[in-house]
């Protein structure tokens, strides 16, 4: 079952977000203690911030977390001119920025990740959603599934940062949005 949490759930399930967070990636303490506290703060502050639990018998098993894609916000900064410079100015308007999509260790490969998927881009009021992935994740198969494209497929942090992936999804313009499918767990 998907769960769409208020804004106050969302902070106050803090602890338990945090804790799939660091199942799922197996971060050491400090990364996860970073992990929660923008995690809080983009619920408390960001426009659009929502988060949504995949929940099996009782228990949370995965969530996808995000708000509007805004400028002034750190990751738009990272990626803004790099898109711009791709021709890609446009993906930044009406964008919601899927922060993390994260799926419990155990229950990857069930098609959790795809039904959080598919709930998010049939109820986003955005127009696009952007996202960044690992080059490696095989998560990318699920995201191109859901219509994603490769806005820029060898993107990096700064000089020397990590790779990414940045990809987006335009409701008129990609695929149809994702149909839960098994087969592939997933962080973002």
């Amino acid at each position: 079952m998907i769960v769409d949490l208020t804004r106050a759930e969302a902070v106050t399930g803090a602890d338990e977000v945090t804790t799939l967070y660091a199942a799922a990636f197996g971060y050491p303490a400090s990364v996860t203690r970073q992990f929660t506290d923008t995690y809080t703060r983009c619920m408390r502050e960001y426009h659009g911030a929502r988060l949504l639990l995949a929940r099996v018998d009782g228990g949370s098993v995965g969530f996808a977390f995000g708000f509007t894609f805004e400028r002034g916000h750190w990751w738009p900064e990272q990626i803004g001119p790099t898109l711009q410079a791709a021709d890609h100015a446009d993906w930044m308007q009406d964008a919601f920025e899927l922060a993390e999509l994260v799926v419990a260790p155990e229950h990857q490969g069930r098609g959790t990740g795809g039904m959080l998927l598919h709930h998010l881009l049939h109820t986003t009021r955005h127009q696009r959603v952007l996202l960044a992935t690992a080059p490696t994740n095989p998560a990318r198969r699920l995201y191109r599934r859901a219509g994603f494209v490769e806005l820029l497929p060898d993107f990096r942090y700064g000089d020397s940062g990590p790779a990414a992936v940045i990809m987006g999804r335009d409701r008129d313009s990609t695929g149809p949005p994702a149909s839960p499918q098994r087969g592939v767990g997933a962080g973002s």
